[in-house]
């Protein structure tokens, strides 16, 4: 007997007939033997609509309108765990729809963005030795008496985060694919699902726009070693892909995957003052900082953003923004053992030369290098893929 985690994304639960089916597919892991907690997020493009409902409304973030706005926003979870445990009782298992503050999963209070930092079992526990399936509302969390969201990947983590806090065995992630892919099979040829694949590949992944696990439940289960494999509702009997500790053979180099997000920008930017006061006013900026170092008393910052919210961000730093390159796609490549391969950095610069594309700026870790590239197209992915991908 194994305890279970399942967490079922919003196109699982998309309609009345899907969360039948999942309700189904609960119930055939229950016949294997095993204990099971769901976690569950909000019916496919409810949370879209409630934002957009806020938005109506909203006419300045700040601390008050986010308490609010998470009030509205978690709303759809609590609808959605509502009508699975209706579901899964109409077929005769009990299960109990459990939100953030029954359990409770406490948060800090960064409201709209929260981060977990304390999950109780006890209520948890209780219902497991019923046998009695808690179907838990992904997404939200609680600080003091205020009900918190964790923003985008939410409920990822939540269900990895559960999974920690019980010791379970696995945690499955159920989606509309049936694993994680070497590029995105809806977009590109040759994709080839991955049966197994390390937390920091998958954390890098998900960095570089795959969407499929997001970074923070991964960061999460390799802190605590939580095995999570990633499968699909609609193909139950797929194995999926494993994350987990690295089963790479020896050194031997190899390439897993190649993803890109587009309509990226990039600013190099000084500012004044000591590096943390600078990078605490750009954090409110909700810009990613890809690099930054202290020089001749000056802190000199690289910030990736949007296109879009590029022009916000050039308002802020005012004239400290003396480098702006925009409409650049960004590459990431993960794999084992890229950083002392010096080969394989130089085979993917040649492929980028030979598709005439400018470098702006690369970043090199243990397991991924990144790339953001001007006047380039998604057929430097496909290059890229086909070249390296074996």
């Amino acid at each position: 007997m194994s305890l279970v985690i399942q967490k079922f994304g919003g196109t699982s639960v998309g309609t009345i007939l899907r969360i039948k089916e999942v309700a189904r597919l609960i119930e055939s892991e229950l016949k294997l033997g095993n204990k099971i907690a769901v976690v569950i997020s909000a019916m496919a493009g409810v949370t879209d609509n409630l934002v957009q409902l806020t938005k109506q409304l909203i006419s300045a973030q700040n601390t008050l309108t986010n308490q609010q706005s998470d009030v509205v926003l978690a709303s759809g979870e609590v609808i959605s765990a509502g009508l699975l445990a209706l579901a899964l009782n109409e077929i005769g298992i009990k299960a109990e729809a459990l939100q953030s503050w029954q359990i409770p999963i406490k948060t800090d209070g960064s409201f709209s963005e929260a981060c977990i930092l304390e999950i109780k079992t006890e209520r948890l526990w209780e219902l497991i030795d019923k046998d009695i399936v808690p179907v838990i509302c992904g997404f939200q969390g609680m600080y003091e008496n205020y009900i918190t969201t964790l923003g985008r990947g939410g409920s990822d983590a939540t269900a990895v985060a559960i999974a920690a806090a019980l010791s379970a065995d696995i945690c499955d992630i159920y989606t509309d694919v049936d694993g994680i892919y070497s590029t995105d099979p809806n977009k590109f040829k040759n994709a080839k699902k991955i049966d197994f694949m390390d937390y920091d590949q998958v954390i890098d992944l998900g960095h570089g726009g795959a969407k499929v696990v997001y970074p923070r439940a991964a960061e999460i289960a390799k802190r605590y070693n939580v095995k999570v494999r990633v499968r699909s509702t609609f193909q139950p009997h797929s194995l999926g892909t494993t994350i987990g500790i690295c089963e790479a053979n020896m050194e031997k180099i190899k390439i897993t995957a190649v993803t890109h997000k587009k309509d990226r920008a990039l600013i190099k930017a000084v500012a004044d003052g000591l590096p943390s006061e600078a990078l605490k006013k750009i954090n409110s900026l909700n810009c990613f900082v890809e690099n930054s170092f202290w020089e001749d008393d000056v802190s000199k910052i690289v910030l990736s953003t949007t296109n879009d919210d590029l022009p916000k961000v050039i308002k802020y730093l005012g004239a400290k923004a003396f480098n702006v390159e925009a409409n650049l796609l960004k590459i990431t490549i993960v794999g084992f053992g890229i950083k002392r391969d010096n080969q394989i950095i130089e085979k993917i610069f040649q492929i980028v030369q030979d598709n005439g594309v400018k470098i702006v700026q690369s970043n090199v870790t243990d397991a991924s290098i990144t790339l953001y590239a001007s006047g380039a197209s998604e057929n430097l992915t496909q290059a890229l893929h086909d070249t390296l991908v074996k």
